[in-house]
């Protein structure tokens, strides 16, 4: 067979992601569940840190929810803080990430960059594929 690297980058962090990091992931999860939200976070951000595509996407989940009070310094734009977390899970290829940057440009009014960011959640498939169109089309 012919060699990738896309192929082989690609397999290798799905391996990675079955490792330690979902098992914290998951912890985090539950603790979310139980309304423990700094314990949640703090587990997530750690996840995150280490490259964890879905941590990332959940940190950034939380910080725009403002969850847990005290995350961020005040006055701090949860916006920003969030995208900073999208833009790393959107390097690693997350449907979700596209999506909600996407809707931060088109309520920023900057509507190519919008549409730019749904034509790339929708190229990369998935369950939010629906959503994509549905948002593109508006």
């Amino acid at each position: 067979t012919e060699r990738s690297c896309a192929d082989a980058s690609y397999l290798l962090k799905m391996v990675a992601e079955k490792g330690n990091w979902g098992k914290v992931n998951r912890e985090a999860y539950s603790l979310f569940k139980a309304q423990e939200y700094h314990k949640a976070f703090a587990l997530y951000l750690r996840a995150a840190n280490a490259g964890y595509e879905v941590a990332q996407c959940n940190v950034a989940w939380m910080i725009d929810k403002g969850l847990p009070d005290g995350a961020l310094p005040p006055g701090c734009d949860r916006e920003r803080a969030a995208s900073s977390w999208l833009y790393k899970a959107l390097a690693q290829g997350s449907q979700e990430a596209a999506l909600v940057l996407g809707d931060y440009a088109m309520r920023g009014g900057r509507d190519e960059e919008a549409r730019t960011l749904y034509h790339k959640a929708l190229r990369q498939g998935g369950s939010m594929t629906s959503k994509a169109a549905v948002q593109l089309m508006w």
